[in-house]
């Protein structure tokens, strides 16, 4: 298993030094780094080559391409190196709250190939999520408790989520050939149609493995945070 971890920013460093941080203390193994900077600012992109030189590569957009291209540009980024199985897939306001053994995502994904991405399940983050207790409590009928080989999961077929996750090299390949727009649900449909779903790690309710913090929406890294070139 060679594993590249993507993460995708879009201006908000604050957000983005502590979502690598958590990467860094807590998931692993991890073979390659890319960074993908959506941010559009030749300054800012300055900045990411000073600030992080942990990545192997990094990927500054010249304009803004949103989160679909960013997406795209992550992905094709982890599949141009030739040796990588899985690519863990985490953006920039999302921060890793525990220990995640990529190697049990791994195996749980070869054992079910139908399991499209084994993810993170995240903290609360709508009014609907916050008042119901949780993201799956708040529509538990999208889920299913599933057990076997002594690993449980939650499993979905309601969405292929962006989260953090770890995703095989095929699916996206599948999902590169065909969707044209990747946003989440243009993901999911095309996944769909060739029989994948999702899960998260773990049983239905048990604890998030990661908080989503991002409160403030970018509108350019100059109104998200300061910072010293």
């Amino acid at each position: 298993m060679i594993v590249a971890a993507v993460c995708i920013d879009d201006g908000r460093p604050l957000y983005l030094e502590q979502a690598v941080a958590s990467m860094v203390d807590h998931v692993s193994p991890i073979d390659v780094r890319i960074l993908v900077d959506d941010s559009g600012d030749a300054d800012y992109s300055l900045y990411l080559e000073h600030t992080y030189p942990q990545f192997n590569r990094q990927v500054h957009h010249p304009t803004r391409r949103g989160l679909g291209g960013a997406v795209r540009t992550a992905w094709e980024t982890a599949l141009s190196y030739d040796d990588v199985t899985h690519v863990w897939h985490n953006e920039d306001d999302q921060v890793i709250l525990s220990a995640i053994d990529l190697t049990a995502f791994a195996a749980l994904l070869e054992s079910q190939p139908h399991l499209a991405q084994v993810g993170a399940k995240r903290t609360a983050y709508s009014p609907e999520e916050h008042a119901a207790g949780g993201v799956v409590e708040a529509h538990p009928e999208f889920y299913a408790e599933r057990t076997a080989g002594g690993i449980t999961w939650t499993e979905t077929d309601h969405l292929f989520v962006f989260g953090p996750s770890l995703i095989p090299r095929r699916v996206i390949e599948c999902a590169l050939t065909n969707a044209d727009v990747f946003l989440e649900r243009d993901v999911t449909d095309a996944l769909w149609a060739h029989g994948y779903r999702s899960c998260y790690w773990g049983a239905m309710y048990d604890p998030p493995l990661c908080d989503h913090i991002g409160v403030e929406r970018s509108a350019g890294w100059t109104t998200s945070a300061s910072y010293v070139p």
